[in-house]
């Protein structure tokens, strides 16, 4: 059973390490990455970006990374805005912020908060590799 609320957050696009977004250095000040991991899932290229959405089927797979966050409450509020994600107004951004289960390179499965791509899937492609 996962928990409502995690230190951990997985990132699979423009958060991560090798993006070199400039939001990427509020989670370099208020986390530290822990390991590579996978979620079950399909990456969609949205635009400029990606959207993750889950998959029933284990073989979907999304590659990205683990980081620990140590001050969940400056660090979520701005990436929050930058996702497009109100925690009032649940389910009615563009993504979602929830818990789920990844896999970690390690083997082990952590409860990781991710931003899922919240609306319908209309010309994005699909990216097979599962990996931004």
């Amino acid at each position: 059973m996962l928990s409502s609320s995690s230190e951990y957050l997985f990132v699979y696009g423009s958060l991560k390490r090798s993006f070199k977004h400039a939001i990427h250095q509020h989670l370099v000040m208020y986390a530290n990455f822990v390991d590579e991991g996978q979620f079950q899932g399909k990456l969609y290229q949205i635009d400029w970006y990606p959207g993750v959405m889950e998959s029933p089927n284990p073989n979907d797979r999304v590659s990205g990374e683990v980081f620990r966050v140590n001050a969940p409450n400056i660090l979520l509020p701005l990436l929050d805005q930058f996702e497009g994600y109100d925690p009032m107004r649940h389910g009615k951004g563009e993504y979602i912020r929830c818990i789920r289960p990844i896999l970690t390179r390690d083997k082990v499965t952590l409860s990781c908060q991710i931003y899922l791509y919240n609306w319908p899937i209309k010309e994005a492609k699909l990216i097979p590799s599962g990996v931004f």
